[in-house]
């Protein structure tokens, strides 16, 4: 499953949004593997972090599916 995080703070705090997208349940572990990282400058908002993060695991959805 692909999911994108992002955050005018950081990369550090766009990959803990992606990975709030999906969090881990209990003890099914999961891997988290940034795909892809942007910045977004300029207008009103200034600089937008964002990442594209694939998330994996026992329990995670396939994105074929």
């Amino acid at each position: 499953m692909l999911v994108t995080g992002s955050s005018q703070g950081g990369f550090a705090e766009a990959l803990e949004d992606a990975m709030s997208q999906q969090p881990t349940r209990r003890d099914i572990p999961r891997r988290y593997e940034i795909v892809r990282a942007w910045v977004d400058a300029g207008g009103i908002a200034g600089l937008w972090y964002r990442c594209d993060v694939a998330v994996t695991g026992p329990d995670v959805p396939d994105s074929d599916d």
